[in-house]
């Protein structure tokens, strides 16, 4: 497939897929406060710097997507990668391990304590 198809017929699945940007945008702006109303939605807010406010801006702007989305997006694909760290890692085997360890310790503390009473 040639450049060019293959980035048109990638623009188009991606669209099926995804919808328009434009479109998704205006169903969550036109339902936001029914949504929050149920507890569908949640503010998440942080400080950042005005140049990193800027370059969010200024790429929103270039791809033509909104902050919200982009923001959602980076936020998805950081857990994803977290995630993905975490299980390669052995992180959730390694504190199940050490709680174990630590409770058995605690246990044996106690029954310690007992004797010396």
């Amino acid at each position: 497939m040639s450049k060019v198809l293959r980035e048109i017929v990638t623009k188009e699945v991606l669209e099926l897929k995804h919808g328009s940007s434009h479109d998704i945008d205006h169903l969550f702006a036109e339902n936001y406060e029914r949504l929050v109303a149920e507890g569908k939605l949640t503010n998440v807010c942080c400080k950042i710097t005005p140049e990193l406010f800027d370059r969010l801006t200024q790429t929103c702007a270039f791809l033509n997507i909104s902050k919200r989305k982009f923001i959602e997006g980076a936020i998805i694909q950081g857990l994803d990668d977290a995630s993905q760290v975490i299980e390669e890692y052995g992180l959730m085997d390694h504190l199940a391990s050490e709680s174990e360890a630590m409770r058995k310790w605690s246990e044996e503390r106690k029954t310690a304590e007992g004797v010396q009473s």
